[in-house]
């Protein structure tokens, strides 16, 4: 009876989807949205036109305007000549892209009309644009005028001057765009102009600030950005040799020992200069990226075995400096993880049992050993955090160094042959397993312990030390989410909907809260500033990351004929829908406040304008979402949040805000009903030819 009663239900949910949902799809979205869309902008298009000719909006962008006319003459002139003249077209559309590059600079360090976000939006486009248009037509030159003009844009403004996490944050998305193309498309002489003018402008700061202006360096992140620029430059020439398997050539060589001798010069002069003791730690810092990189290449057989091997023996050679020059406490720990790798190394070449057995027992000694350094040097014997440096204390450096020699072993255990380690005493299967997890344990107390203490340093308010822990507690469970996006199949997407629900009740219900209390503090002036505020937009990104693994994850764990699939999808919206809103009530509560106001205030308006402007936002996102990994359920609940909008809007937003933010509202939610419709038009054409895929 209760199978008949389950298969009623089936049969009846069913003919529901196909007579309602199905069609609803095709109805709403080829043949209603469009003309909501259309009808609502021009409302808006009308209010806009009355309100600038009664207030007068006129601003003048004229040296801005003239830059993006030349760039767009350039780049129509290039593209129509590209089959008669292509070189001179490539030059042109280069030239085009440089021009633009110019006055998006200027626009932001000069006339200050574009803001911070939006250029770099601008420079990420630039460089993905020139990429794709570099390497889909093979056009070297395009890629090549487009470089050197980004390279050189920093010399046409004062950049000494200019803030210098701005300025290396640029040269770092650069570099990432040489990265791409070096991987499609290998060019040496880019290479060579990326590193020189790189260093370059990197050397003329730091000189002028230590040698010239003799004001305060920020040593730290003088140090952050050049390890950064060192580990990209070395990412930069091998990136192509991994995918052709071609030897090095003798340039490309000595490219990568410049930019060790230069790395290893600076960070020298960086840390004299600072005054600090951490010479030695310096030493292990590069010991661990040659050693990774070892680690990565190392799997691969057709890398030239030249450079692998340099990797490993500069690696070996640093890991050698690190205790003489700057440890004197925790040595035992770390002697035993350099010697447990070691040990196993030989002891699965050798094939002795003894061998194993002393590997074994090495290793949980060392495990044993780090957990009580970790207690001693986070907790001490008073049960309260001591003062320690963060991040650069020996507790943490061991753990790191405990954890290279733990992921060393469980390689290493890949290469014995038969099902047992010791005799027939322990499994290979269930002492990789036994690692793994300790490997995943260590790795999280590590990093916990670390920056747990490091926020009880820095911040007086408990909310904004919960926050930082919440951004590291979010990203760790959000790993978990990932693997959907790479196996697909029931497992991983139950894991991503899974944790997508879990840290989405952790938000609501604990984080929120929190959130908001940190808000309150900031805006009364209670011990939390702007920047300790802003650390809890970490979170909501990694939760957007999450949902969307959580959205793929519905394509694998239920048919979307049966309810139990709208039924998560559903949840899955209702979260982020949720989260969109309460960041963007943080948000625009802080950006509207003024000290004459109650913070209880400003949600009339953030419940009115902002709501409605974040649902349209949300419910397009869910749309695109649901067409590309054509999900029917987020696109079915897509459509029923473009029909709630308008009640919103024509019910609670007329009688709260003004005709200019009424004008607002309503012209975003006409492009994003137009825009929705668009798709909705391509999806039907392109499942018509049966090749969704390709959508």
């Amino acid at each position: 009876k209760r199978e008949k009663k389950k298969k009623k239900r089936a049969i009846k949910f069913n003919n529901f989807k196909v007579k309602f949902i199905d069609n609803l799809d095709n109805f709403a979205g080829i043949k209603v949205i469009d003309k909501i869309g259309i009808a609502s902008f021009l409302v808006a298009l009308a209010l806009f036109i009355n309100l600038s000719m009664e207030m007068d909006w006129i601003n003048s962008f004229g040296r801005l305007f003239i830059g993006l006319v030349m760039t767009v003459f350039m780049l129509i002139t290039g593209y129509l000549i590209r089959k008669k003249f292509e070189h001179f077209s490539n030059i042109l559309m280069g030239g085009g892209i440089a021009a633009f590059i110019f006055s998006i600079f200027a626009g932001y360090y000069q006339y200050h009309i574009i803001t911070l976000p939006l250029w770099y939006i601008f420079t990420v486009f630039v460089i993905l644009i020139t990429i794709l248009l570099a390497i889909s037509f093979k056009r070297h030159e395009i890629a090549l005028i487009t470089f050197v003009a980004a390279y050189l844009a920093p010399f046409t403004v004062n950049f000494i001057s200019s803030d210098y996490i701005i300025l290396f944050s640029y040269l770092t998305l650069l570099n990432i765009g040489v990265i791409i193309y070096d991987k499609f498309q290998k060019s040496l002489i880019i290479n060579l102009l990326s590193f020189g003018l790189t260093f370059i402008i990197y050397g003329v700061w730091l000189i002028n600030l230590i040698y010239f202006k003799k004001e305060e360096v920020p040593y730290l992140g003088a140090f952050v950005f050049l390890t950064i620029f060192y580990i990209l430059f070395l990412i930069i020439v091998i990136i192509n040799n991994i995918s052709t398997g071609k030897l090095f050539e003798k340039i490309e060589f000595s490219i990568m020992m410049t930019a060790k001798a230069v790395y290893l010069s600076v960070g020298m002069i960086i840390i004299t200069k600072a005054g600090v003791p951490y010479q030695g730690l310096f030493m292990g810092l590069i010991a661990i990226i040659n050693y990774t990189f070892f680690l990565i290449l190392y799997p691969r057989k057709n890398f030239d075995r030249r450079i692998l091997n340099s990797f490993l023996a500069l690696s070996i050679m640093f890991f050698a400096l690190i205790i003489p020059v700057e440890f004197y406490g925790k040595t035992i720990t770390m002697v035993w993880a350099l010697q447990a790798f070691v040990l196993m190394f030989i002891a699965v070449k050798s094939k002795l049992d003894s061998m194993r057995a002393s590997s074994l027992f090495l290793t949980l000694g060392m495990i044993v050993s780090l957990y009580m350094d970790l207690i001693d040097e986070y907790l001490g014997t008073t049960g309260e955090i001591s003062y320690i440096k963060p991040f650069l204390n020996e507790g943490f450096l061991t753990s790191l160094l405990v954890l290279g020699s733990i992921l060393t072993v469980i390689f290493l255990l890949k290469d014995i042959k038969g099902d047992y380690f010791i005799g027939k005493f322990l499994k290979v299967k269930v002492y990789r397993i036994f690692l793994a997890v300790i490997f995943v344990v260590t790795i999280y107390f590590s990093f916990f312990l670390e920056i747990k203490y490091w926020a009880i340093q820095h911040f007086t308010s408990a909310d904004a030390v919960a926050t930082t822990v919440g951004v590291f507690n979010t990203a760790f469970i959000g790993i978990v989410s990932l693997p959907v996006w790479f196996i697909k199949n029931k497992g991983t997407g139950w894991a991503a909907i899974g944790v997508a629900t879990l840290t989405g009740l952790l938000f609501i219900f604990y984080y929120a809260p929190i959130f908001t209390q940190l808000r309150n503090e900031y805006l009364l002036g209670i011990e939390v500033t702007k920047s300790e505020f802003n650390i809890h937009y970490w979170v909501f990104g990694i939760l957007m990351i999450i949902l969307a693994s959580a959205i793929r994850g519905l394509k694998f764990v239920s048919d979307d004929k049966k309810l139990i699939h709208y039924l998560w999808a559903l949840i899955i919206s209702v979260i982020f829908i949720y989260i969109a809103s309460n960041e963007a009530s943080l948000f625009y509560t802080v950006k509207l406040y003024k000290p004459h106001l109650l913070i209880h205030s400003i949600s009339k308006h953030i419940h009115s304008f902002t709501y409605t402007v974040i649902w349209c936002i949300a419910g397009f996102i869910l749309l695109l979402a649901g067409i590309l990994q054509n999900i029917r359920s987020i696109k079915t609940i897509a459509i029923i949040l473009y029909f709630i909008i308008p009640f919103k809007i024509f019910l609670y937003d007329f009688f709260k805000v003004d005709t200019r933010l009424l004008m607002y509202a309503l012209a975003i939610y006409g492009l994003i009903l137009i825009t929705s419709s668009f798709l909705f038009h391509l999806n039907s054409v392109v499942n018509d030819k049966d090749i969704s895929q390709n959508i």
